[in-house]
């Protein structure tokens, strides 16, 4: 406890030697005004704004927004400049300033323009603007070249423009990066629920799309911290955006249901969204997904302050779309608003209702292959998962000064989520009732102070709270089963930041800080009659201070990045029945990063990563815990940090002026300390046992993906395949330790016609050989998939037939399957009518192959049944 507070009395000393020693910077202020017609008066936008000094070298550089106006940036110190003012379509004009003069006039200076006025005795226009056109770290999509008027919405859309890609989940990826912001107009109305948007928001009201790297939310760090960030920015159509909307009804056989509404509506104060969805035909607009085991977006980004969730962790996952598997009945809106108090303050409000009635019908057969002997096993399930959502965000911002800016965001979600089953687990007749309440608040203050052009300091503050209390219950004629689990989790994390940019664009960060997590963990299990340990009480505690140093040189083509984490850790652990283990360590994480451009659109990079894991929670816990039917887990736990080394190298092209993307890579995993898995299986259940010890884990992935455009064939292709090797160890039913090999090939192959005409073209195709090897002994799978898509448009009528082909082949098993759905729509000046023709062929089973290195698997899931549905959508 001594050190922590000499570590403590450190932080602050070295905080008040930051403050005396920067406030020597260069003071600065800002011109603001505008730029008009002289003529018509009338404001000229996109005009660039350019400070220099007395030698015509640019200082600083802007531009006028749609209203004419701007606002840039000077030193007080510069006593002289000249202030010059272009655009294409007036004369340049360029004014000799002082700041003496701008003090006077409260550093306020509008200019009239003339307009440029070009004799020609012919006049001959030949080509056509650039459908990408790329400026600094923002690239600007015209997407009429993109669009072949099948698109409804905004991820439509982003599909179809170079460079973007959309993952199943709903996460939007630019340059093989994520996305971490969706703007409308410049503005963030969504936060990291961007699905919200992306799923709902109608591409008709687009303009236009920019993908901004480099994106700091924080106004103050910009030009300062390079940032990871990736934004896209959808710019709404004039005229369409004070308030605008659409409503959709639609009815079909069997009583299908589709009911949609939103609306976007914005003025200088607001600016919002708001929705509202039902339907009961497999489609989910919502950020959040308990259909399979895919994170979603609403969750990615608070995996780090969340409680252990061990009964509602759903294992479901299928090769095909969500639209063909869920069978729902869901209820969703949305609302998002953004209001400007003042010109200094704004207030953001996200609210989120969801509650679904999803069903499934399940069947497995698996058999398993052990040393000496095989055992067979057949489950089934009727499956009901009923969850309710209500979650709540709240972000005001404050900027009283050109220098300083205050964020407080406020989080709390309330998740009720009931599972219900009746099945078989072989002959034995089981019904399972899982009932898990989610309760997550979280608070984060942030600070910013700007010290001068090229220095800053942040103060930040984050306290969450996340409790999970979970129950299970088994009932069988045998016997009933009683499941208990009560996982709490708080973190408090206070830092503080001094950023800095030298004259030669390299950049220091250093961040010092305190960290302290809370985890609770009370388990109970009865009914079974078990020799090992069926209880938990456990608490964990540990204390972080941490300093962290981080660097970006950037020297000519090269560019190199830094980056060293230093925690002085204090660890107890308690468990039940055993004495207290307290463990005091020093813990190092490193970053190191290199790139050095080719050329302007091409680099080769090299980066390696050091990350040394606490164990958490979830892996400490001994006694069993029952998590299904059949299904125990526990864990072997010895305290160990859980070390990672990666190491990627790859080569990327970003030609967008030719329309080429290209990215080759391999990546290197390899864990000293990590898991080994231990399992063991009989007629009635299997006990998976996670031990924390040295292993020889590694993993090594080779990755190509390239897209590109072939204007003569009018049509885009990309290709994307990736080849991985992953050695990995279990134990299997009291075996030795077993050496084991994993090798995966995926291709996927796909193109996309843009003919100008009335058809057009897509299709993907996807193989994928997947192998376990364990000494002499070969598990392999082998799938083919083929989408393909026709799309007819005759003025406002517009056809779509999509088919869907699956083969998939093991040792002993085959399995083919082949969809067919088709869409017809007609839009009027006011209506579009829309005829749904879903899985005419009524598939109403799919057979799923899987295989590991013990076991052969053969699992069968019920699809949503043929449907045909009319819809009418109405447009304001």
């Amino acid at each position: 406890m001594v050190n922590h507070i000499k570590f403590l009395k450190t932080i602050i000393s070295f905080m008040v030697f930051i403050f005396c020693s920067l406030t020597s910077a260069n003071a600065q202020n800002q011109i603001n005004g505008f730029v008009y017609d002289i003529v018509t008066l009338k404001p000229i936008a996109d005009a660039s704004v350019l400070i220099k000094d007395i030698d015509n070298t640019i200082l600083n550089y802007t531009s006028t927004d749609r209203e004419g106006k701007y606002s840039i940036e000077v030193e007080l110190d510069l006593n002289t400049f000249y202030i010059e003012i272009i655009i294409i379509s007036h004369n340049t004009l360029t004014k000799k300033t002082t700041t003496a003069y701008l003090q006077k006039n409260n550093f306020k200076l509008d200019f009239l323009l003339s307009e440029r006025i070009t004799n020609l005795d012919e006049v001959l226009i030949e080509g056509k603007k650039q459908p990408i056109t790329v400026k600094k770290d923002t690239t600007s999509y015209d997407i009429n070249n993109f669009k072949d008027g099948t698109e409804r919405v905004v991820e439509d859309l982003l599909k179809k423009l170079p460079g973007i890609s959309i993952k199943p989940n709903g996460q939007i990826l630019f340059k093989g990066k994520a996305v971490t912001n969706l703007l409308l107009d410049g503005d963030d109305i969504f936060n990291e629920n961007y699905t919200i948007g992306s799923k709902n928001i109608s591409s008709d009201i687009i303009e236009k799309v920019e993908a901004i790297e480099d994106y700091n939310k924080n106004p103050l760090l910009k030009n300062i911290k390079t940032s990871q960030d990736i934004a896209i920015n959808l710019s709404l159509k004039k005229g369409k955006t004070d308030i605008s909307g659409s409503g959709e009804i639609g009815y079909g056989i069997k009583n299908r249901r589709l009911l949609n509404t939103n609306l976007i509506a914005v003025s200088k104060k607001t600016k919002g969204f708001v929705l509202a969805n039902h339907n009961n035909i497999g489609q989910n607009n919502s950020p959040y997904n308990f259909l399979s085991n895919t994170i979603d977006l609403a969750s990615l980004n608070l995996l780090d302050k969340k409680a252990s969730n061990l009964l509602n962790n759903n294992r479901f996952n299928s090769v095909l779309s969500d639209n063909r598997v869920q069978i729902n009945n869901n209820y969703y809106g949305s609302l998002n608003a953004l209001y400007k108090l003042s010109t200094n303050s704004k207030l953001k409000l996200n609210y989120g209702f969801f509650n679904d009635h999803l069903s499934r019908n399940e069947s497995t057969n698996t058999v398993f292959n052990f040393d000496t002997s095989t055992l067979n096993i057949n489950t089934s399930e009727q499956l009901i998962t009923k969850p309710i959502i209500n979650a709540i965000d709240i972000e005001f911002t404050n900027q009283p000064s050109k220098k300083s800016l205050l964020i407080f965001k406020s989080k709390y979600n309330s998740i009720f989520v009931r599972n219900s089953s009746n099945g078989f687990n072989n002959d034995t007749f089981l019904t399972n009732i899982t009932k898990t309440k989610d309760y997550f608040f979280d608070n984060k203050i942030e600070y910013t102070y700007k010290l001068g052009k090229k220095k800053v300091i942040q103060l930040e503050g984050d306290l969450s709270l996340n409790k999970i209390p979970q129950s299970l219950f088994i009932i069988s004629q045998a016997q009933n089963n009683s499941q208990i689990v009560n996982s709490k989790r708080a973190v408090l994390d206070l830092k503080s930041k001094f950023l800095y940019k030298s004259l030669k664009q390299n950049e220091t960060s250093i961040y010092l800080g305190y960290k302290q997590e809370d985890d609770e963990f009370n388990s109970s299990l009865s009914g079974l009659n078990l020799t090992l340990q069926t209880q938990n009480n456990i608490t964990l505690k540990n204390v972080k201070p941490y300093i962290n140093l981080n660097q970006l040189f950037i020297l000519k083509k090269w560019e190199f990045d830094t980056k060293l984490k230093t925690e002085l850790l204090h660890t107890n652990i308690a468990r039940l029945n055993q004495n207290l283990l307290s463990k005091d360590l020093l813990v190092l994480n490193t970053y190191f990063s290199t790139s050095f451009k080719t050329s302007k659109n091409t680099n080769l990079y090299l980066k390696y990563n050091l990350s040394n894991q606490l164990p958490k929670i979830s892996n400490i816990f001994e006694g069993l815990i029952l998590t299904g039917n059949r299904s125990l887990i526990n864990n072997n736990f010895k305290y160990n940090l859980l070390d990672n080394h990666s190491l990627n190298l790859g080569y990327r092209i970003n030609d967008f002026y030719n329309l080429f993307q290209f990215n080759l890579n391999a990546r290197y995993n390899y864990n000293k300390q990590g898991f080994i898995n231990q399992l063991n299986i009989d007629q009635n259940q299997d006990i998976y046992t996670q031990i924390l010890t040295t292993t020889n884990n590694k993993n090594i992935n080779f990755n190509l993906d390239t897209e590109k455009y072939l204007h003569f064939l009018r049509t885009t292709f990309n290709i994307k395949t990736s080849y991985t090797i992953n050695d990995y160890q279990n134990i299997v039913n009291n075996s030795e330790i077993r050496n084991n090999t994993n090798k995966n090939h995926t291709l996927n192959f796909g193109f996309r016609t843009g003919f100008k005409k009335r058809i057009n073209f897509e299709n993907n195709l996807k193989l994928n050989n997947n192998k376990f090897i364990n000494n002499d002994i070969l598990f392999n799978l082998k799938t083919f998939q083929n989408d393909f898509t026709i799309k007819y448009i005759k003025n406002n009528f517009q056809m779509e037939v999509n088919s869907q082909f699956f083969n998939q082949l093991s040792e002993n098993t085959k399995n083919n399957e082949f969809f067919l759905d088709s869409k017809l729509s007609y839009k009027s000046k006011k209506i579009e009518y829309k005829l749904i023709l879903q899985n005419l062929l009524n598939n109403n089973e799919f057979k799923n192959l899987n295989v590991t290195d013990f076991s052969q698997n053969s699992f069968n899931y019920n699809l949503q049944e043929r449907y045909i549905l009319l819809s009418a959508t109405f447009r304001f």
